[in-house]
Formats: structure tokens, C-alpha cells, sequence
């Protein structure tokens, strides 16, 4: 049982820390320094209950991207249009704040372009996209700066291989990044601006009042004059009253590929499915919770038979055909989603601030949640 020393009770447990930040990840570390720059006496402490950031920051695609134009268009009818453009024009500007803020360091990032995918069973679909195209272009030009962000491209499937894909769209604005190193960069940053970071900290209460914060973890306790919650999925676990349900993400890698011809990052059946090369040899593939809404809104990492043997049945036959592979490794990471795509940025509690709800776009729009969210301090 862990008993303080009085040293640690007094420089580190009865400290009163002026922001507290719970979650490690994209948006946990860009709102530290944020503050750290709007506050530079601040001490700031950053709690994550794993040894790495748990959730989705480092358990990603590593896909820099802003949306498929059938997603954009789901959500156009979903919601309108307004909300769409605005999600849109936050997630691209929010790659170009994250590419500001680490401008230098090595993330890997690439600027491959993206795809989307279209097989002979979604000709219909594909061709009102087609309709749409031109529509989309326009309105999107204002935010991307790009005449066409979505170009047909069917003259790229034989170079890639793919078999059973009929048409491709392409969006010259996409790439792909190291979600490790760049969650290492981050944290590099943070650490020689003074922000603290303590791991193995599962915060299991907030109870705040007129002066502070209490957060209790299952050591001690500590005291903030203000906290934000960054935990994205696992927001609803410490504030309950929030829109925001986790959507589990499986993932998997094959081990090298002699000339591997897939390069660049794609996405297949309105984003439920993405996929890409890792270095020159490699490919990831992820996604498959739209076959089991209800068992992929977990907290639990791990792994189901149906999902697993999908991804495996698109390399064998669609992305990889003809290609012996294996698959070297598989992960999970748990995202955040809600009734609206937008994201969550309030103040939930007194004192208590709340940047969550990514809806599965942490890596484009984590730099904007977290200058959102300190604007609001």
C-alpha cells in the first residue's frame, strides 16, 4: 500500500497546482503548452492513467485527414450544412496548427494524398457522389485553398493493385504521420516548457467548489485551481452528463511486403474502414464497427472474430489480392463519439473544463480543441 513520505505530501500532494489536465494525448499535451504560453508562471500537471497514453492518440491510423466526401456529405444530411463546413474548415486548420506547433521535429508525416474506395457493389453511390462533386469542390475551396479537393482518379487502381475497386476519388490534401513519435514530440515540448507529467494516475473523482478543484486519484489526492478533462471516450466516466459514448478501433499491421505498390492513405465505406502503408513494405488496416455498433461501444481493448476476419477478407481479396502476407500485430484504441460530430469544449463543473468527443478526428482538430478550450480560461 502506497503511504507518503512527508517530503512527497508537502512538495507534491498538498500543492496546489493552477491547471490540471487529465489525458495524455494530442488534445491533453497541446492544451498544456497552450496554457503554459497564456500563463508562463502556471504550474501545470498533466495526469494519464497508463504508462503511454491510453485511448486513441497513439492507438490511431495515423491518418492526416479532414473527411471523405462521402462522409461530408452524411453528415450534410445528417445534420446541414453549416455544421459540416464548419467541422471541415476546424479539422483542416487544426492540421495546420499541429504542423505549426512542431514544425522541425520528426512525426514522420508525409504528404501522400488520400483515396477513397469504391467497389463495383457501390456504383450508385459513387456516381451521386459524382453529382456532388463539383458542389463540394466550390464550398470547400474557401477552407482548402484547392480548386478541386476531390478529383476522380480511377487511372490510379492498377498501379496499387487493388482488385474488385472500380472508381477512386482523390484529395490531394491528405497524408499520413507517426501517431508515436508524434505523441513523443509533444511530450518532449512539454517537458522543456515545465509542465509536469505523472503517469499511472487513474483520476477517479473531481469534486470541485468555489476555489478549487479536488482530484482524486487512488493514491492521494490533489488540488487544482482549474482542470480540464481531456480523456475523450472515457470523459463520461468522471462527467457523466456529457454527449460522448466510446467506438473501439481495431488495427492491424502486416509484417513487410517484398514491393509493396499501395502507398498513401485511403478510406473505404464512408470511413468505417482506413487504410495505408507504414514506411515502404508495410500495410495498416483498421476499422469495422459499423458491422457491430452495440459491441464497439466499449471501454475494453480487445479483439472480436467478426471484425478481425473482415479486415483480414479486405487484404486477401481487395487491397493485398494475390500477395502471400501475415499479419504481425493487432491493437485497439477507444474513440470518442456522440449525437453530433463537433466536439465537446466547455465548462461542465465550477472550475471544471471539458475538450473531448473527437468523433474519431483527434490527430486534425486536437490543436484547435485545446486553443478552443483555453480560450475559455
Amino acid at each position: 500500500m502506497y503511504t507518503a513520505s512527508y517530503w512527497e505530501q508537502n512538495a507534491f500532494w498538498e500543492k496546489k497546482w493552477d491547471f490540471i489536465i487529465i489525458g495524455a494525448g494530442i488534445v491533453g499535451f497541446m492544451t498544456a503548452q497552450m496554457l503554459k504560453i497564456k500563463y508562463p508562471d502556471a504550474d501545470i500537471l498533466i495526469l494519464e492513467r497508463g504508462i503511454l497514453p491510453m485511448g486513441a492518440s497513439t492507438r490511431n491510423a495515423g491518418i492526416a485527414c479532414f473527411g471523405s466526401i462521402s462522409e461530408l456529405l452524411l453528415q450534410e444530411n445528417e445534420e446541414n450544412q453549416t455544421a459540416m463546413l464548419d467541422l471541415v474548415a476546424f479539422r483542416f486548420n487544426g492540421l495546420q496548427r499541429l504542423f505549426e506547433v512542431v514544425q522541425g521535429k520528426d512525426i514522420g508525416y508525409q504528404t501522400t494524398g488520400g483515396y477513397e474506395v469504391f467497389t463495383s457493389e457501390e456504383e450508385d453511390k459513387y456516381q451521386y457522389y459524382l453529382t456532388q462533386l463539383e458542389r463540394i469542390n466550390a464550398l470547400l475551396e474557401p477552407i482548402t485553398g484547392l480548386k478541386q479537393t476531390y478529383i476522380p482518379k480511377d487511372e490510379d487502381i492498377t498501379k496499387f493493385g487493388f482488385r474488385g475497386v472500380k472508381h477512386l476519388i482523390y484529395n490531394p490534401a491528405e497524408g499520413i504521420l507517426h501517431s508515436g513519435k508524434l505523441i513523443f514530440v509533444l511530450w518532449q515540448m512539454a517537458q522543456k516548457m515545465g509542465i509536469s507529467v505523472w503517469n499511472q494516475m487513474e483520476v477517479q473523482t473531481l469534486v470541485p467548489s468555489s476555489s478549487s478543484v479536488q482530484v482524486k486519484v487512488s493514491q492521494n489526492t490533489l488540488y487544482a485551481s482549474y482542470v480540464i478533462v481531456s480523456t475523450n471516450a472515457f470523459a463520461k466516466t468522471l462527467l457523466p452528463q456529457l454527449d460522448v459514448v466510446p467506438g473501439r478501433g481495431q488495427v492491424c499491421i502486416t509484417k513487410p511486403i517484398s514491393n509493396l505498390r499501395v502507398k498513401g492513405a485511403f478510406h473505404y465505406q464512408e470511413g468505417y474502414y482506413y487504410f495505408r502503408n507504414v514506411g515502404e513494405n508495410r500495410i495498416l488496416l483498421g476499422g469495422g464497427r459499423n458491422l457491430d455498433f452495440a459491441s464497439e461501444q466499449t471501454y475494453q481493448f480487445g479483439f472480436t472474430e467478426i471484425v478481425q476476419n473482415t479486415l483480414i477478407k479486405l487484404l486477401k481479396e481487395m487491397i493485398l489480392p494475390d500477395i502471400t502476407f501475415e499479419i504481425d500485430h493487432w491493437w485497439s484504441g477507444i474513440m470518442g463519439f456522440g449525437s453530433e460530430k463537433a466536439p465537446i469544449i466547455q465548462e461542465v463543473l465550477p472550475n471544471v473544463y471539458c475538450a473531448v468527443r473527437m468523433s474519431g478526428m483527434g490527430v486534425a482538430i486536437g490543436s484547435k480543441v485545446a486553443e478552443k478550450v483555453v480560450s475559455l480560461i
